[in-house]
């Protein structure tokens, strides 16, 4: 099953638009989505998980290390440009923590990936629905099997 799958971008990026009201560029659009997408699977992974069960259960670590590794690749590649014309949100913190857990994979403090779900993720998810319109039918056709 494709998660996000490239065919739907140009229904979404051709409506996005930047803090000013402005269209996005189409491949920083689909870099806004891939975040997004990664953050909701990402809490979806936990949503029905206490401290203690993620903290015993290795492939859901894994599956939501991963998403913040999509995260944060999604994030370096957005241009510095459009970042600095979204400066509330935390670009530096997404690109820093992805680096940390694809260089330093032995040294991923599972404390800090379960604050980081449960603390920040969900202000990113508000943030990023309200550059992306008509988001639930973008999930709902993007996550469909090719």
């Amino acid at each position: 099953m494709a998660v996000c799958t490239r065919s739907v971008y140009p229904m979404v990026t051709s409506m996005a638009s930047d803090a000013a009201g402005g269209p996005l560029d189409p491949r920083t659009a689909a870099y806004l989505l891939d975040i997004l997408n990664s953050a909701r699977l990402a809490r979806s992974y936990v949503a029905a998980k206490e401290w203690n069960e993620f903290q015993a259960d290795r492939l859901c670590q894994d599956a939501v290390v991963r998403r913040l590794e999509i995260l944060g690749e999604a994030a370096r590649r957005i241009p510095e440009e459009t970042r600095d014309r979204f400066p509330a949100l935390p670009w530096r913190q997404m690109i820093g923590m992805r680096n940390r857990m694809i260089h330093q994979y032995d040294q991923v403090d599972l404390q800090v990936v379960w604050d980081t779900i449960q603390q920040d993720l969900p202000g990113l998810i508000v943030s990023l629905e309200a550059m992306l319109p008509s988001e639930p039918r973008v999930m709902r056709e993007s996550t469909r099997e090719r």
